[in-house]
C-alpha cells in the first residue's frame, strides 16, 4: 500500500513542471527575439541603400560623366548651332548631333569599363567615378565599388552646342549588396544564395534588393 501511495504521489508532482516548460519554450523564443533583431537591421541596411543611390544620383549629375564624352555634341562648321536633336516625335537626328547616346559603367576593384549604345566606346573615368563612390559610401559604408552601376541615357531633349552636352538621365542603382545576419546566421546559412556574376564576395547572408534613382543632368561637370 505504501508503494502504491508513493507512486501516486510522484505521478502527480507537478515539481520542475515549471523547469522543463522554460527549457523547451527558451530556444524558441530566443529564437524569434534574435530573428527579429536580425530582420531590422536588415530594414535598416535596405533603407541605407536607398539612400546612398540618392546621394549617388545626385553627386553623379553635378560631377563628370564616368562614361567621358556621353554628353557631347557634334557641333560641325558651326552653321548647324542651336539645331534641336531630336523632332517633335522623338527621332533623333544624327547627321546633327551624332549618335544618340546612351551608356552603362560597371567599377571593378580598380577602374572599370562602360558599354554604350554608339561607337567609339567610350572610357571609364575612376576620378568622376570616385566621386559619386565616396558620396556613397558616407552613407552606407558597407558598400564596395562593384555594387554599384552608372548609366547615361540622351533625354530627347538638346540642342547643337548646348553648353555642357545634350541633356541625360543619370542612373545610379545598386545591385549586389548581401546582409549578414549576426544572431540567425546558423539557422539561415542553406538559404544564402551565391553572389551574381561580376559581383563582389560579400558578407553571408540575404541579398538587399537592388535600388536605383535617376535624375535629369545638372551641369555634369566637376568643378
Amino acid at each position: 500500500m505504501k508503494s502504491d501511495s508513493l507512486k501516486s504521489r510522484f505521478f502527480r508532482c507537478r515539481c520542475g513542471a515549471s523547469l522543463i516548460q522554460f527549457t523547451l519554450v527558451f530556444p524558441l523564443f530566443m529564437a524569434v527575439t534574435l530573428g527579429s533583431v536580425d530582420f531590422l537591421f536588415y530594414m535598416f541596411n535596405w533603407n541605407l541603400a536607398a539612400k546612398a543611390t540618392q546621394k549617388g544620383a545626385r553627386a553623379a549629375i553635378v560631377s563628370a560623366p564616368v562614361a567621358t564624352g556621353i554628353s557631347s555634341t557634334y557641333v560641325g562648321d558651326g552653321s548647324q548651332l542651336g539645331v534641336i536633336c531630336y523632332d517633335a516625335n522623338g527621332n533623333h537626328d544624327t547627321a546633327v548631333c551624332g549618335p544618340a547616346r546612351g551608356a552603362e559603367c560597371t567599377p571593378g576593384a580598380s577602374g572599370g569599363t562602360c558599354t554604350a549604345s554608339y561607337s567609339p566606346t567610350p572610357a571609364f573615368d575612376d576620378t568622376a567615378f570616385s566621386t559619386i563612390f565616396t558620396a556613397m559610401h558616407r552613407i552606407f559604408p558597407q558598400l564596395q565599388r562593384q555594387d554599384i552601376q552608372v548609366s547615361y541615357d540622351a533625354t530627347g531633349l538638346g540642342f547643337v552646342g548646348r553648353p555642357g552636352g545634350v541633356p541625360m538621365t543619370v542612373t545610379v542603382r545598386i545591385r549586389c549588396l548581401t546582409h549578414q545576419f549576426f544572431f540567425i546566421k546558423a539557422l539561415m546559412r542553406w538559404t544564402f544564395p551565391a553572389p551574381a556574376a561580376g559581383c563582389p564576395t560579400g558578407p553571408a547572408g540575404p541579398k538587399i534588393p537592388a535600388f536605383a534613382t535617376s535624375l535629369p543632368s545638372e551641369d555634369m561637370a566637376t568643378d
